[in-house]
């Protein structure tokens, strides 16, 4: 499979779910555990996003089969979306 069709087949999947979620809640679906769940502080938050990125981030996924790398990468920008919106 090509990595466009892995990542249009994982926004299909996953953006109506993550939608109408807030950034503790979309962590949590994402398996990042949040101290505080959806009643997160901004510290709480801010901890569970950075190591969110980390896990995530495209470069730290090379040794990954080529629909895991992808997966993360489409993570990572829904999170960093979702921090964007507040």
């Amino acid at each position: 499979q090509s990595t466009d069709s892995i990542r249009e087949e994982f926004r299909r999947e996953w953006e109506t779910k993550v939608a109408s979620l807030n950034l503790a809640e979309t962590l949590e679906c994402f398996g990042v555990a949040v101290e505080g769940g959806a009643h997160a502080n901004a510290k709480q938050l801010r901890s569970a996003y950075r190591k969110a990125l980390l896990r995530f981030h495209p470069d730290r996924q090379g040794a990954k089969e080529l629909r895991e790398r992808v997966a993360a990468e489409e993570r990572f920008k829904i999170l960093s979306q979702k921090m964007e919106q507040g």
